[in-house]
């Protein structure tokens, strides 16, 4: 597998970060979590030609909650949008300037409230994010 979401140099926890935090909510992640940090680094370790370059379990969940209150800003800010039409793209996941001048001109923005003011399950979604993010702060001492 070929994952450029992110083409950077970074721990592996940031892209399960953005995996999960991005792809699941809280409830998921706290019934799966530990499951899929261990399905990833069985799998990771499976892939590696390097013994040095192994990950244990431990380092990878240490790494994990040290950066839960990046997920929990990735997903307090973007997750909401993904689910607006038009926001991501929909032909075959090209983004051309129709989507980008979408999200530019702030219809996300004004979609965005008007789903949290009619959508009681949007809105309880987004009161989750809120609540879990406040959760990561408190947690961070911040």
């Amino acid at each position: 597998m070929i994952d450029l979401q992110l083409v950077r140099l970074s721990p592996a926890s940031i892209d399960l970060q953005f995996f999960l935090y991005l792809g699941t909510d809280k409830p998921f992640r706290d019934a799966h979590e530990k499951s899929l940090l261990s399905i990833y680094v069985e799998d990771f370790n499976a892939h590696l030609r390097h013994a040095e370059c192994r990950l244990t379990l431990e380092e990878i969940t240490n790494e994990y909650d040290a950066c839960r209150l990046f997920g929990a800003i990735l997903a307090a800010t973007i997750r909401p949008a993904c689910f607006l039409e038009g926001w991501v793209a929909e032909n075959d996941g090209e983004i051309n300037q129709q989507v980008v001048s979408t999200f530019i001109d702030g219809l996300p923005v004004q979609t965005l409230m008007q789903s949290f003011q009619k959508d009681q399950y949007f809105r309880q979604a987004v009161v989750l994010l809120v609540e879990e993010l406040l959760e990561q702060l408190k947690i961070s001492g911040i």
